[in-house]
């Protein structure tokens, strides 16, 4: 249940304060290998009014970040060192039990890319590989009508 309390109020501004009962998404994750996990999200939250989404947040090291639901790529990500956000209300069955497979491919470490033929061609060159899931979490996007 929400509550709309008056905060302060001036010539200009009225300014109000909203509660309301936090809700915390469940979901589990199940790695694997290095950069895959498969998520089973429960997205029953999805159904109550005050929640207009719920956003798979991740961080990672890596090169590009992958989203699969129902062998359908929903969302995909270049790394840049930002959160990966994905928005859930319209990828995936409300109300259910969902699963979502995450993969992401390494990024060369020390990569060095030669470019120098005036052919369409290019080298590679690296020594080892950079792959680390380091956080995924699940929040709510609240809206509320006022």
């Amino acid at each position: 249940m929400s509550k709309l309390t008056l905060k302060s109020k001036n010539q200009l501004t009225t300014d109000y304060t909203l509660t309301t009962a936090k809700i915390k998404p469940s979901f589990s994750e199940e790695y694997i290998s290095d950069g895959k996990v498969l998520l089973s999200v429960d997205t029953n939250a999805l159904i109550k009014k005050s929640i207009k989404d719920l956003r798979l947040k991740i961080d990672y090291q890596g090169d590009i970040g992958y989203a699969f639901y129902r062998d359908k790529l929903i969302n995909d990500n270049y790394s840049n060192g930002r959160t990966w956000e994905i928005g859930l209300r319209h990828n995936v069955n409300v109300g259910h039990d969902e699963k979502i497979y995450i993969s992401i491919t390494p990024i060369r470490k020390d990569q060095e890319i030669k470019s120098d033929s005036p052919m369409a061609a290019r080298s590679e060159v690296d020594s080892g590989e950079i792959i680390n899931l380091e956080e995924i979490k699940l929040e709510p996007v609240y809206e509320f009508k006022v």
